[in-house]
């Protein structure tokens, strides 16, 4: 079951199209039936949770807070009309998936749906550069404290050690498809798409997903962007 709670008409349209292609939709206009909705989760199997600003306005970061109280495993994306940098940073801290602006064409919350309903996370290019220093600073404090840290985003010579295949999957999860997407664009079986990933992972010195998406998305970056530097 997804929760689509929003009191704009535009939104409403947009994600209950794209969200009732993947499952059953209920819809919510105020706080109220937000916690309402929210409670009948917890007997089932959660889906996606989107959430209108509008619902709750600057009290956005608090309402994320307590739905991850009350159901820890939900997966939430925020819409709002805009997302400052600074604003998506908090929301990610928070715990949602993703942030998203109201004026994206069906075709883009389409995908973000697929990309976040599958286990991965939204972020916009404004926020990558700052994603990727915190999880920088964060893995050099780890060090500091003889804390076993995550793995640090891989060199750029460790990517020349994939295989075609391996690059072409990379690439398309850096884009946000999802592994049955890549499996049917790449007619190959699901259980191949993780191998190739596990191998991907081992590669790069990586633990997950998101920092692979993440160091796809700093290549791109770099790519567009020759003279753009991190401090």
């Amino acid at each position: 079951m997804n929760l689509l709670a929003t009191t704009v008409a535009d939104s409403l349209r947009t994600f209950e199209q794209c969200l009732s292609e993947r499952g059953p939709v209920r819809r919510v206009g105020d706080l109220e039936s937000y916690w309402a909705g929210l409670a009948s989760l917890k007997n089932q199997a959660p889906g996606l949770i989107v959430i209108d600003i509008s619902l709750c306005g600057r009290q956005i970061k608090d309402l994320v807070l307590k739905t991850k109280q009350q159901l820890p495993g939900a997966r939430i994306l925020v819409v709002a009309p805009s997302v400052p940098a600074a604003d998506e940073l908090v929301l990610l801290r928070a715990g949602v998936v993703g942030c998203c602006e109201r004026s994206l064409p069906p075709e883009s919350v389409a995908r973000i749906v697929a990309m976040v309903e599958d286990g991965g996370v939204w972020i916009s290019h404004g926020v990558l550069p700052l994603v990727l220093k915190q999880l920088q600073i964060r893995t050099v404090a780890n060090e500091q404290h003889h804390i076993a840290p995550h793995k640090p985003i891989a060199d750029i010579r460790n990517y020349d050690s994939l295989t075609p295949r391996e690059r072409q999957i990379a690439e398309l999860v850096g884009s946000g498809v999802s592994n049955k997407l890549i499996a049917r664009e790449l007619n190959i079986t699901d259980r191949t798409v993780k191998a190739h990933l596990s191998a991907i992972f081992q590669k790069l010195g990586m633990q997950d997903r998101l920092r692979l998406a993440l160091y796809i998305k700093d290549r791109e970056y770099k790519k567009s962007e020759p003279n753009l530097t991190f401090s």
